[in-house]
């Protein structure tokens, strides 16, 4: 329950909305995805401050290389422990882009 609603807060705050069929989250209305096809990617950011921070950290850096991402999904979250708190978190998520003509 905790991954889900952790799913859905990040996932409205990327401008995201449902989950689709292929359970990936869809674009809103106004970006919604046409026929397109789709290549996936894993990866895996990590944050000392979030796990929120760390998928954005993994989307940020992937942009700078990567063309045409339309979506994103979550795939594991794990963290590290120093002295009984949370030290460093790592997300692991799928990417999908689309394919260049």
């Amino acid at each position: 329950m905790m991954r889900f609603r952790h799913q859905l807060s990040l996932t409205a705050k990327m401008g995201l909305t449902g989950r689709s069929s292929c359970g990936c989250y869809s674009l809103a209305k106004e970006d919604e995805m046409s026929d397109h096809i789709y290549k996936h990617i894993q990866l895996t950011g990590s944050s000392t401050k979030s796990s929120d921070e760390a998928t954005r950290s993994a989307v940020k850096r992937a942009a700078k290389t990567v063309r045409g991402m339309r979506w994103f999904e979550v795939i594991e979250t794990r963290g590290h422990i120093e002295n009984g708190e949370v030290a460093h978190w790592q997300v692991t998520i799928n990417v999908g882009f689309t394919l260049e003509e």
